[in-house]
């Protein structure tokens, strides 16, 4: 028997499907990452607030989310389910990969801050030197952030921990 998604976890994944890009196109996949990831931390906080429109039109830049939302969220939940502490590291590796693709029109250190996001990523990369398998590992270490991302997301809105994706 197969247990039914809830519709929270539905339409996070649909927002997935929606407007992650292809596996060949990097910078893409990390912007489109990088605002889906931006969505859950704001999920997140606001679930954790007593009055969440209150932050209704405040402006709080991608880093302090991350940090705020594992204030609130912390690295555990009470029924004992671990958040890994390298999908903060993660988080922080894609703003920074982020902001070097939306500060500069030639980045120069693109690559490496690919490499240190992979690096972050379970399991970690070593240096990938072709353009084909780096593309694709960033783009499953992207789905696999947001993912963990999005279990927390359904925990932090339904109290449940939502079925394994087959």
């Amino acid at each position: 028997m197969t247990e039914e998604f809830p519709p929270e976890v539905r339409e996070r994944f649909d927002r997935f499907d929606a407007h992650l890009p292809a596996i060949d196109d990097p910078i893409l996949v990390v912007l489109k990452g990088h605002l889906l990831a931006e969505e859950i931390l704001e999920n997140l906080i606001k679930a954790k607030c007593r009055k969440p429109e209150t932050l209704d039109n405040v402006e709080i830049g991608f880093f302090l989310k991350a940090k705020l939302a594992r204030a609130l969220v912390g690295d555990t939940h009470s029924n004992g389910l671990i958040f890994p502490t390298s999908v903060w590291d993660m988080l922080e590796a894609l703003n920074s990969l982020r902001n070097e693709l939306a500060h500069a029109l030639e980045p120069k250190k693109l690559d490496a801050k690919i490499q240190r996001f992979l690096a972050h990523s379970p399991p970690s990369t070593k240096k990938l030197t072709d353009k084909k398998k780096i593309n694709e590992a960033l783009y499953f270490a992207v789905v696999g952030t947001l993912s963990y991302l999005a279990c927390f997301e359904t925990i932090a809105l339904t109290g449940k921990i939502p079925p394994r994706i087959p």
